[in-house]
């Protein structure tokens, strides 16, 4: 819960970012769709997160069912930051945001 007032539709990064800090959140789990429809997510620690960060996000995609092979799979994530929503069932304060793959 971000408390009253708060707009995440037209919070911007730089507002992210504050948020952010006011929330003490540690940990951003940017989430996405396979190939296959099935959820996926990658979790940054705040420390590695700046305002570049939260416009494209990379990750090794290899792991992934449906994906490119190990040498081929670099992959962007654009995170939607009018998303933004915190884990409810996280123990660490975490930030989900929802991604498309570029």
């Amino acid at each position: 819960n971000f408390g009253e007032g708060f707009n995440h539709k037209h919070i911007g990064s730089n507002g992210l970012l504050d948020l952010i800090k006011e929330q003490d959140i540690r940990y951003l789990a940017f989430r996405f769709t396979d190939p296959h429809g099935k959820w996926q997510h990658t979790s940054q620690h705040v420390s590695t997160v700046d305002e570049d960060l939260l416009t494209m996000v990379m990750f090794g995609g290899s792991s992934i069912s449906g994906w490119k092979e190990i040498s081929e799979s670099d992959m962007v994530l654009k995170p939607d930051v009018s998303t933004a929503v915190m884990d409810p069932f996280s123990d660490d304060p975490t930030l989900i945001l929802f991604a498309n793959v570029l």
